[in-house]
């Protein structure tokens, strides 16, 4: 009975935060839809000041010489062994999945399907 209590308790809890969630999103949504050529000019001019200051920070950062070890083939090369270790990764996961889930279903008593 306790139990059933603490999962009413829970689900309510759960719907009253995706009922908040959900008017927010909502307000969000009626207050992009509403926006009127000022508004629109005025997320381009803080997009363009973003993308200045982005600028002057990596001409500073190349007069100073710290970005030309960040640039060009030596950064492709650690981006390349990043991806390459990360498909490594998710290729021994995948395969190491059916002895997991067949050791998985025989402790809880359900017959291994086979693969």
């Amino acid at each position: 009975m306790a139990g059933a209590q603490k999962q009413m308790m829970i689900e309510q809890a759960v719907a009253a935060v995706a009922s908040q969630l959900e008017h927010q999103l909502d307000a969000q949504l009626d207050r992009l839809d509403n926006m009127g050529e000022q508004d629109l000019e005025q997320i381009r001019k803080a997009r363009v000041q973003d993308m200045k200051r982005k600028q002057e920070k990596t001409k500073e950062w190349l007069a100073k010489g710290e970005a030309a070890r960040q640039s060009g083939l030596a950064w492709r090369e650690r981006a390349g062994r990043g991806r390459q270790a990360c498909v490594a990764s998710m290729h021994a996961a995948l395969h190491a999945l059916p002895a997991c889930m067949a050791s998985t279903r025989q402790r809880h008593g359900r017959r291994a399907e086979p693969a």
